[in-house]
């Protein structure tokens, strides 16, 4: 056998054996040496086509037949949506599935480079058992010449799933079923209304998310609906809430039901509110537990489903990585709770009066399709998707491929209208060839206190920065996930010790309400150097010259809409670049930092402020699209 000439050799960790021959990819690190590759970084390079392939994939396996039957027909149970659709492959959520998607894209990414950089051989430098399955099935299938230098220490993923995953698939799903019984449970003798007999309109989302200042005073002001519900009831209509119970916010499910009981009683007649699983009864847990049961028992075959799991185009069969997400939604915990809202969005339609059209948080996940379906079989009324927050290039959920779009079965499953908030928004629904006939632009809700954010002259300003005379100021913006804040910290903490914020008068840390950061400011030796506030942003803008935040958070759209901050926004070194300024036309005028040392420089020399759009966010306090739009749908 020839020795190869021009290998690839692939690294999970950052070790490399002495005899490990080939170009270095890495799996999880975009901090390389000179000379290597990054596999996270050809993700973003390769972000157009690695969606829209995944985006065709789903619409392919939708069809793709099974012994005869197409798989959604296969998964389909009565008259209910099919579970294909409902599944967490389906769902394409970078929450739910952040690893699974992140990996496949990945794993396109490296079979994309290695031909087109003409290697002739693999060796892997890998522990993951999924992921040497898969490389190895890839190499074998393609008689590609590979070797495996294993074993390696393994390597903990950033985002690790709940221990619970490690339990038996039928066990997770009892103790779903075990969570929704017992939240039915306590709402027994509660009183729980039912929806308005007419004149109403229904508004579905997540809770709370509310202000709890006006929450003690019996009044609901959602941070997600806004101003919407009062234009509502100022124009003679009644409100049926439907909250969806999150938990980890500032109430829990008892207190949520304690407010619901309280909120009825001062409603005057002119609102109702339900949780969901108070729709739950008997009955529907029954109804429950035998479409679980028929679910999890419908023999799908093994070989020819696996033989469909490749993005179009694609030799390499990501299967083993798949596996455990599509375990969870034929015969674990996600296939359950579908079951389960299946029969309560059933009664939830079948209560409310014909002809009441329904708003909703839409974020294209499970429960959403289910409730649209539920609302058009029972012909309850128009459902309308509200797209409450930004559009990101690499959260999937935003996007389905024109095939899909166009099977009947999917359709039934789609709002008969999707509302989305300004230019940001379009700009990615234009650029993925979203069907705009079905989209409409609308208030952005959640944003309006942007309005009173006036942009600045960047020209003035930055010829005014000499002569100030007060402090110069950093901002650390930080997230409510665990791993990005430390990375994010812990490359403050490394740009510190080379000198990168010696430049700044004061260092202001704003974390994230739900992760504090005291005990990681002082592990990484940041107490001396930072201070922790909790001061609103709107009013921290005035006081500070850059803006260094997390890759998540929706801040930094608030910051560049000052027009005066230069941005700097970590990158984490393995995981989907989830900012809402990436893929952005206004992405020029921030700075992406994955390591001490770009931040260092960064710091040093930020990029330009830039600017939005004026119409990002469309942000008339009156409404007025609002109110074009319920002249139409509401009579």
């Amino acid at each position: 056998m020839e020795t190869p000439a021009n290998p690839l050799l692939l690294l999970e960790g950052n070790e490399r054996p002495p005899n490990a021959q080939g170009t270095p990819i890495y799996w999880a690190l975009r901090d390389i040496p000179d000379g290597a590759l990054s596999l996270p970084s050809l993700v973003d390079e390769m972000g157009d086509r690695l969606r829209e392939e995944y985006l065709a994939w789903i619409a392919v396996m939708a069809t793709r037949p099974i012994a005869g039957l197409a798989l959604e027909k296969r998964m389909q149970i009565g008259a209910h949506p099919s579970f294909w659709h409902l599944s967490l492959l389906a769902e394409k959520s970078t929450l739910k599935s952040p690893n699974t998607l992140f990996s496949i894209m990945k794993l396109r990414a490296l079979e994309l480079t290695y031909h087109e950089g003409h290697h002739d051989a693999l060796n892997l430098c890998v522990s993951d058992p999924r992921l040497i399955e898969t490389l190895v099935n890839w190499c074998r299938q393609c008689k590609i010449p590979y070797r495996n230098h294993a074993p390696f220490p393994p390597i903990e993923p950033l985002i690790k799933p709940p221990r619970s995953h490690r339990l038996p698939h039928l066990i997770q799903a009892l103790m779903v079923l075990a969570r929704y019984i017992g939240r039915w449970a306590r709402s027994l003798g509660s009183g729980s209304p039912h929806p308005f007999s007419k004149r109403s309109v229904t508004l579905c989302g997540y809770f709370p998310n509310i202000d709890m200042i006006q929450a003690a005073k019996g009044q609901l002001v959602s941070k997600y609906w806004g101003k919407l519900p009062e234009l509502l009831i100022k124009r003679g209509m009644r409100l049926n809430w439907i909250w969806i119970h999150v938990p980890g916010g500032e109430l829990s499910y008892s207190e949520s039901l304690k407010l619901r009981r309280e909120l009825d009683r001062q409603s005057e007649d002119h609102q109702r509110f339900m949780l969901l699983e108070e729709s739950l009864g008997f009955a529907g847990i029954l109804r429950g537990i035998i479409m679980f049961s028929r679910l999890a028992l419908r023999r799908i075959p093994g070989q020819a489903l696996r033989e469909g799991f490749q993005l179009p185009g694609s030799n390499l069969n990501f299967w083993p990585v798949a596996r455990h997400d599509w375990q969870r939604s034929k015969r674990g915990a996600v296939a359950m709770e579908n079951a389960l809202l299946a029969t309560i969005f059933q009664r939830l339609a079948e209560a409310h009066a014909p002809d009441t059209p329904c708003f909703y948080i839409m974020e294209n996940q499970a429960w959403e399709r289910l409730l649209t379906s539920s609302w058009r079989r029972w012909r309850r009324g128009r459902t309308l998707g509200v797209m409450h927050s930004i559009v990101r290039f690499f959260d999937p959920r935003n996007y389905d491929h024109p095939t899909l779009l166009e099977s009947p079965a999917y359709k039934a499953l789609r709002p008969d209208l999707q509302l989305m908030n300004g230019s940001g928004a379009r700009h990615f629904v234009e650029g993925a060839s979203q069907p705009l006939n079905r989209y409409r632009e609308v208030e952005a809700l959640r944003f309006l206190y942007l309005g009173g954010i006036q942009p600045e002259n960047n020209h003035d300003k930055r010829q005014d920065k000499s002569s100030r005379t007060r402090k110069r100021t950093l901002l650390v913006i930080t997230d409510y996930i665990r791993f990005e804040t430390e990375g994010q910290l812990r490359l403050l903490a490394g740009a510190a010790a080379k000198g990168g914020c010696d430049g700044f008068d004061e260092i202001l840390v704003k974390p994230h309400p739900f992760y504090p950061v005291d005990e990681v400011v002082q592990q990484l030796g940041l107490e001396n150097r930072v201070t922790l506030t909790d001061t609103p942003l709107n009013q921290l803008w005035p006081k500070v010259d850059l803006v260094y935040s997390s890759n998540q958070t929706t801040a930094v759209v608030e910051a560049m809409r000052t027009g005066r901050l230069p941005i700097l926004i970590h990158i984490g070194a393995d995981g989907l670049n989830l900012s809402p300024l990436w893929g952005h036309p206004r992405m020029d005028s921030v700075q992406f930092v994955g390591s001490a040392e770009t931040l260092h420089m960064a710091l040093q020399s930020p990029p330009p402020a830039g600017h939005l759009d004026e119409d990002f966010f469309h942000l008339d306090p009156g409404l007025s699209r609002w109110q074009r739009l319920l002249d139409e749908e509401i009579s």
